[in-house]
């Protein structure tokens, strides 16, 4: 009976996502483990089935084995108002890629993501600007995505 301790995650809605994660916090608060970022990593890896698993196993090994870095990527993965009935197809797509499509319009929301060959490390294009004066208005780096640009594209026909 191992689902009756363990919350099972399909990536279904962002409400289920948001679910999850209470659900994994509470848990690791139960436990004494709550400020065990890899402690609670690796048992919310138990937790995910099925189109969600297979986000999960696409994620960069940085941002499967810290907690605070997977509840970020389970967020911008599976945002509020996403549901995956509401998708117009399946796309594999990298950790933290585009959000899904919306059905009704055919625009899409994500961030963009930054990466070098001889850096490990995740970045994204900063919704802050420069605030140097020799560098002002330039496009900064961010290193969360809950300090990522946020940007909604679609196609030109789609406009």
């Amino acid at each position: 009976m191992i689902s009756r301790f363990r919350p099972q995650f399909y990536g279904k809605s962002g409400d289920e996502a948001e679910d999850f994660v209470h659900q994994v916090r509470q848990r690791a608060l139960h436990v004494g483990k709550l400020n065990d970022p890899y402690w609670t990593a690796e048992f919310a890896s138990g937790c995910f089935v099925g189109s969600a698993l297979r986000w999960y196993t696409s994620l960069e090994s940085g941002v499967r084995d810290n907690w605070g870095s997977l509840q970020q990527a389970i967020f911008a993965q599976y945002s509020r108002g996403f549901e995956e009935d509401s998708l117009l197809a399946t796309i594999p797509t990298p950790a933290l890629a585009a959000a899904a499509p919306d059905a009704t319009s055919g625009r899409r929301r994500g961030r963009i993501r930054i990466s070098r060959e001889d850096d490990s490390r995740v970045y994204y294009l900063s919704k802050v600007l420069s605030g140097d004066t020799n560098q002002a208005g330039r496009v900064m780096v961010a290193t969360t995505v809950v300090e990522a640009l946020e940007v909604e594209y679609g196609s030109l026909n789609g406009l």
